[in-house]
């Protein structure tokens, strides 16, 4: 590496990495050390590590559309050299300086290496035009308003929002849908000892439904951050790194749920303020759902749930032959698991249905990933035919409403189309 490698956009030098630096993190967030205030650019998109010897590696933060080196996805630490191009949203960053001595290193060919007349215009704003740049940016906003919570009212970055607001009771419903809780670079609402919500009223009877908090978190140690219920504690966030880890899931234990009031979730720190906190931590993306719980006697709720396990197994056996299987397997033990979870005692059905739901969650949400990259970076790469063929794929394997890649599959059609 050369005493100082450049960081290069549009021929311009917009940052440089040598022996005293460590790290730079390359992002929307004001706290990034390389801001991109750029469509397509995740508030913590990118991070590069410089190592001992000055060797360079690039790897993906969660970032919602990818991170291109050389035309080639990365997620893990990958190395980088001088002369690689590293596309991130619709922003090429060309990495100049000298290679270290007997090294070579050439980027792939590919739209990467195309002359700069040829390369994908951008476009003016985040929505103007039908470049690439434009629907890439469209298609993010698209998918942040599919989730249920709504922005709040005069809500600013988290760079520009002053003073904790872990005293305040947000209303779920009110809430905005890039809005991020707790602290940490990617949060918008400082909420450092405490993120409340006002849940929906429920019924006079709350043992009549499911009621299911979904939500995504990053930057979380396992056990460190409780949740509550009318501040009763009814579990943890999972565990989770940099990158975000999304459609998270907690179920409102009728015990704690008031009925007929409008009840308090909290993702709450409980050692806030004392040495050994938890750094940092993020949540987002939060939503209630409710679930009418079927009515039957012990017997008959057995044999339902016998049933749809059976019909959820078959589907699942067969998610190779066609795209829509696993989603029906899915809805299949969903259903199975709504007349057995409510039991005093739980028939042995119920274990298998629980496994067999968790392996099928994963799969599910793989699925949705994969597709959803696909279609992002295609239209990075100005591919637009591949990016509706696999647009359509997500919508055939997620062909009804039940699952949030259903609504994220028909607004990229959407913007494809218009």
């Amino acid at each position: 590496m050369a005493p100082s490698t450049r960081l290069v956009v549009d021929g311009e030098v917009v940052g440089s990495l040598d022996g005293s630096t460590s790290s730079l993190t390359i992002g929307r967030s004001a706290s990034s050390g390389l801001v991109l205030d750029r469509p397509g650019i995740s508030r913590r998109h990118a991070l590069i590590h410089v190592g001992p010897t000055g060797a360079l590696s690039i790897e993906d933060l969660g970032s919602a559309n990818g991170t291109l080196l050389n035309g080639k996805s990365v997620s893990a630490p990958t190395p980088l050299r001088a002369g690689d191009r590293v596309l991130l949203g619709d922003v090429t960053i060309e990495i100049e300086g000298r290679r270290a001595a007997g090294t070579s290193h050439q980027p792939a060919a590919g739209v990467l290496d195309r002359p700069r007349s040829e390369q994908p215009a951008k476009s003016s704003g985040l929505l103007s035009g039908r470049g690439p740049a434009a629907i890439v940016a469209a298609l993010a906003l698209g998918i942040l308003l599919l989730a249920s919570v709504s922005r709040i009212s005069g809500g600013q970055g988290g760079a520009a929002m002053l003073g904790d607001r872990s005293a305040e009771t947000f209303v779920l419903e009110e809430v905005g849908s890039d809005a991020v809780f707790g602290r940490g670079p990617d949060v918008s609402v400082p909420t450092g000892e405490r993120a409340s919500f006002l849940l929906p009223a429920i019924g006079a009877e709350p043992g009549e439904s499911r009621f299911t908090v979904r939500y995504s978190s990053s930057l979380v140690k396992p056990d460190a951050i409780e949740v509550r219920v009318n501040d009763e504690v009814i579990g943890f966030v999972a565990g989770s790194g940099a990158a975000w880890k999304r459609d998270q899931e907690i179920r409102l234990p009728a015990r704690v749920l008031r009925p007929g009031e409008r009840n308090v979730l909290a993702f709450v720190d409980p050692l806030h303020g004392a040495p050994n906190e938890q750094a940092e931590w993020q949540v987002g993306e939060i939503e209630l759902v409710v679930e009418p719980i079927p009515h039957c006697d012990p017997v008959d709720c057995i044999e339902q749930a016998e049933r749809h396990f059976a019909l959820g197994s078959r589907a699942f056996e067969a998610r190779a032959l066609a795209p829509r299987s696993l989603f029906d397997a899915w809805l299949s033990l969903r259903m199975a698991l709504r007349f057995v979870e409510n039991l005093s005692a739980r028939p042995g059905v119920h274990g298998r249905i629980v496994a067999l739901l968790g392996e099928v969650d994963v799969e599910l949400q793989a699925r949705c990933s994969r597709l959803r990259f696909t279609v992002e970076r295609s239209v990075a790469l100005d591919e637009l035919g591949r990016a509706r063929s696999a647009a359509d794929e997500l919508l055939r394997t997620f062909p009804g409403p039940e699952h949030r890649c259903h609504g994220m599959a028909r607004q990229m059609l959407s913007w494809l189309d218009g």
